[in-house]
């Protein structure tokens, strides 16, 4: 019994370090590559706005009848650039000596530890299971940016008005949520302490932004009654997959000692203290 123990707590080791240097190897890389990966989506927002414009729910008989889609969508494709821009910005503005003065996280047991000794902890960086977090943001803005280019068609000038509007509000929130978990992905790979409460914050307004387009489709005139469920359906979808979202990482970035020792700086107390 026992040499079986040890050895499923030896695969269970080496399963561990294989984890971590493939998070790292995703994190390093990330962030020797984050100009490629902007022109690569650029590239891809290109493709999908040529192909969206190729067919248009309505027509297209002069360039101004385009202006106001084309506008949209290429704020679509700046917006989670611009997001992470912010987010680089905002912690080189703060500096790595930054640190906050109020404490939300007062969950578990913790003693403070220096920024050079937490530096040379194995548990600092935005590795192991954190990364999976940082390929969750990215995943997410990609996944919601495909999902906006098939479910929300192309809209000209000489469309109805109700589809113009539904054009621009579900335009609205795919470039707002963009733009938040962006921002937060930047605090994140750059160790602010912010990270935690950004990504709250952006949480709390991909649900806000939700219900406020279910509201607002509800009243926009004009929408056929086929396309309420369907909309509202997907609406909805997002606010589930939000709520799962928190609730799945909400306890970790609570009480994980990576996040406490990278964004707070501290580690568990020793139990006598």
């Amino acid at each position: 019994m026992f040499p079986y123990r040890r050895h499923m707590l030896r695969l269970i080791a080496q399963q561990k370090r294989r984890l971590m240097r493939q998070s790292r190897r995703f994190v390093d890389l990330l962030e020797a590559n984050l100009v490629k990966v902007a022109i690569g989506w650029f590239a891809i927002i290109g493709i999908l706005t040529t192909l969206r414009l190729a067919g248009p729910a309505a027509p297209i008989n002069v360039l101004s009848d385009a202006w106001a889609m084309m506008i949209g969508y290429a704020i679509i494709a700046v917006a989670p650039v611009l997001g992470y821009l912010v987010g680089v910005g905002a912690a080189r503005a703060l500096g790595r000596d930054f640190r906050l003065r109020y404490r939300f996280a007062l969950f578990g047991s913790w003693q403070p530890i220096d920024a050079l000794r937490a530096r040379a902890r194995p548990e600092f960086g935005p590795y192991g299971f954190l990364a999976s977090l940082v390929f969750g943001l990215l995943l997410n803005v990609a996944i919601r940016t495909f999902e906006f280019f098939t479910a929300v068609p192309a809209m000209s000038a000489n469309a109805p008005a109700w589809a113009q509007t539904m054009f621009a509000i579900m335009a609205v929130d795919l470039v707002v949520t963009s733009f938040f978990y962006m921002t937060s992905l930047a605090l994140a790979l750059r160790l602010n302490p912010l990270f935690p409460r950004m990504l709250f914050l952006a949480w709390a307004i991909d649900i806000y932004m939700q219900l406020f387009l279910a509201s607002s489709l509800k009243t926009v005139g004009g929408l056929p009654e086929t396309l309420h469920q369907p909309m509202l359906d997907l609406l909805n979808g997002n606010v589930t997959k939000v709520l799962i979202g928190s609730v799945i990482w909400l306890p970790y970035l609570l009480l994980s000692r990576r996040v406490n020792l990278t964004y707070r700086l501290r580690i568990p107390a020793p139990r006598d203290a």
